[in-house]
C-alpha cells in the first residue's frame, strides 16, 4: 500500500490508514485462526481494481463480543481499490457480515 493509503468503511465511519486496516485484519486472524481468502474474480482497467473474495475460516476465539462458537463460516466480500504507482492507495469494500452473523449465531444455539 501507498504511505497514504486509506480503507474506507462506509458513511459511518471515518477512513483508517495502513496501521489501522492492519489492525482490522489481526482482529478476524485471532477469531478465525485459519482464515483463508479465495480470490474469485480480479479486474484491473487504469487506476482502478475490483475483486470478489470468498472468506472461511473457523471461530475458535471472541470476535466483536460473540465468544467462539466452533462454527466454520463461509462469507463473500466485494472490494475496489484506486492504484497509485503500482500500489493501493483507497480501498473500499462490503463484507457479508449479516451472513457472518447468521451462520455465528445459528452454531451458538
Amino acid at each position: 500500500v501507498t504511505p497514504s493509503y486509506r480503507r474506507h468503511l462506509g458513511p459511518l465511519h471515518d477512513p483508517i490508514d495502513a496501521a489501522g486496516q492492519k489492525a482490522r485484519i489481526r482482529m478476524f486472524q485471532r477469531a478465525f485462526p485459519d482464515l483463508r481468502f479465495e480470490i474469485q474474480t480480479i479486474l484491473v482497467e487504469g487506476d482502478r481494481g475490483m475483486f470478489h473474495v470468498v472468506v472461511r475460516g473457523t471461530h475458535r476465539s471472541e470476535l466483536m463480543g460473540v465468544p467462539a462458537t466452533g462454527a466454520s463460516i463461509v462469507i463473500e466480500a466485494l472490494d475496489v481499490v484506486r492504484l497509485q504507482d503500482g500500489k493501493i492507495a483507497e480501498h473500499w469494500g462490503v463484507v457479508d457480515l449479516m451472513s457472518l452473523h447468521q451462520q455465528l449465531k445459528a452454531a451458538a444455539s
